[in-house]
């Protein structure tokens, strides 16, 4: 009797594990939620509200992103607090970022991030999953006219999205303004990449 109750004793304990590893797989975010006023950013950069109303913040140098709900509660949606240029295709929670400053939604709810120090715009679906919008991860000025995950930037740090889904993004190190189609090309819209002022 005693090795049966030892057996079904071992047996909650593993489907206990079970459960919490499907959890943790399954969870969208890699923080549990806080009241917002309690925590530390450090240098805050973009925000953008998603359509359903959360507030979304790049906390720039802790490398990820918040959302603030609508009971102000805040949780980490993107990042995972290193430093990196790392998790393309995987949740977005686990991926590494470098100082991720402008961000936007689309009207998809997709969230675009210029993700300055790593050289690109990335992008998180509605899954919570993560990729490699625009940008070979090297600094550089090269690419238009050509598929935008081709290009090169030199620190991106603004992106803006319109109603017929083209991107909008401050390449500031190169000193233009670049425009990705709604087919993903990529073109220069204002400056000749030289630092300076003419009319």
């Amino acid at each position: 009797m005693s090795k049966i109750i030892v057996l079904a004793l071992i047996l909650v304990f593993r489907l206990s594990q079970a459960e919490t590893l499907l959890n943790s797989i399954e969870k969208p975010e890699s923080s549990q939620a806080k009241l917002a006023t309690t925590i530390r950013l450090n240098t805050p950069e973009g925000i953008a509200v998603a359509n359903e109303g959360s507030l979304y913040i790049a906390d720039m140098k802790n490398h990820r992103i918040r959302k603030v709900d609508k009971q102000g509660m805040i949780s980490t949606v993107a990042g995972d607090g290193t430093a990196g240029y790392h998790g393309d295709g995987g949740p977005a929670h686990l991926a590494q970022l470098n100082e991720p400053s402008g961000i936007a939604f689309d009207k998809h709810g997709n969230l675009y991030i210029a993700d300055s120090k790593n050289h690109v715009i990335r992008k998180i679906d509605n899954y919570g999953i993560i990729t490699t919008l625009a940008g070979n991860n090297t600094s550089g000025y090269s690419g238009d006219n050509g598929l935008a995950l081709a290009a090169q930037f030199n620190l991106p740090v603004q992106v803006v999205i319109d109603s017929q889904d083209n991107l909008y993004i401050t390449d500031q190190n190169n000193h233009v303004i670049r425009k990705i189609n709604a087919n993903g090309i990529i073109t220069t819209l204002a400056g000749d990449g030289t630092k300076g002022y003419s009319e």
